[in-house]
């Protein structure tokens, strides 16, 4: 089912999936796309069988901005899933640019025309990503002011990422996994690469497409920090048991083995990352001591005071 209006050929198109968000929320993530300082988009609303709640909220808004905003959901209502809400945007969707925005964040008004500005300049990217505020302190609570941080992103602001580089750095936490909804692509490459996997587990589905993504197209990343991550209980990327996250890294790295032999690729880095990260999971205590080990080490180079 699609509600809206299709009058014009959108710029960027912004995918919002959503599933039983709170609808306070979903309200502040749709007005902060409604409030962008870049006006060519247009927005799609996937509802993956939620109840009457978000699904309201978001009919509520294809009806008021018909022009604009579109509804979409699954044939008969069904919930399949983030990657699968995605895809059916992507089919829908016909802008230069896909924008990803989840229905519980916010994007600072400045999002997209910086976004779009950086794309423009830099025609062989792919996909830009920025950085993001994990945002605690939205619950009011002048405790949570404490926790609220932009992670350490560990590739340098402005830098475009030949492929298949992203990748490894990814891999080995060299470099900091992007928020979703800080991530902007070009059309015809996320089509190329078959947008978003649909059998990826949850939460970790998001890293199976910056893979692909990053092993077939340069990635320009910025430290600009664009995004709201709003940290709650409900959250799709809330905690997850020891077990659970030991079992969707397996998936995730025995699908990165398969993927790159099913398309030809042999590069050394990855492998290297992947051998490593698969060695981590088969020995999770010795891996654990090395981890601590090369804490204390990097702690007593930091504390050692300058030679003079």
């Amino acid at each position: 089912m699609t509600q809206g209006r299709h009058r014009h050929v959108e710029r960027v198109s912004v995918i919002m999936p959503f599933y039983d968000t709170r609808p306070e929320f979903m309200r502040e993530a749709i007005e902060s796309v409604l409030s962008q300082t870049f006006r060519d988009w247009r927005l799609l609303l996937v509802d993956d069988g939620s109840a009457e709640g978000s699904s309201s909220v978001a009919r509520s808004y294809a009806s008021i901005h018909d022009a604009k905003v579109i509804y979409l959901e699954h044939p008969g209502h069904r919930n399949r899933g983030q990657s699968a809400s995605r895809n059916l945007a992507i089919e829908h969707a016909r802008g230069e640019y896909l924008a990803f925005l989840d229905a519980d964040d916010i994007w600072l008004p400045h999002v997209l025309e910086e976004q779009v500005g950086l794309l423009t300049a830099h025609p062989e990217a792919g996909m830009l990503y920025g950085n993001t505020l994990y945002w605690h302190s939205w619950s009011g609570d002048p405790a949570s002011r404490d926790l609220d941080y932009v992670p350490y992103l560990g590739i340098p602001s402005g830098t475009v990422v030949d492929p298949p580089r992203l990748v490894p750095l990814l891999l080995g936490g060299k470099a900091a996994v992007p928020c979703p909804s800080a991530v902007t692509a070009r059309r015809a490459a996320v089509e190329q690469v078959g947008g978003f996997v649909e059998s990826a587990p949850r939460p970790n589905e998001d890293q199976f497409f910056f893979a692909k993504m990053g092993l077939h197209f340069p990635v320009l990343v910025s430290d600009r920090c664009w995004t709201l991550y709003r940290q709650h209980a409900g959250s799709v990327s809330g905690p997850q048991s020891a077990v659970y996250q030991r079992e969707n890294r397996n998936t995730y790295l025995n699908w990165l083995d398969s993927y790159m032999l099913a398309h030809g690729m042999d590069d050394h880095a990855v492998r290297s990352a992947l051998s490593r990260e698969h060695w981590k999971l088969r020995h999770p205590a010795s891996a654990r001591i090395m981890r601590i080990g090369r804490r204390l080490v990097l702690r007593t180079l930091l504390g050692r005071p300058k030679a003079r």
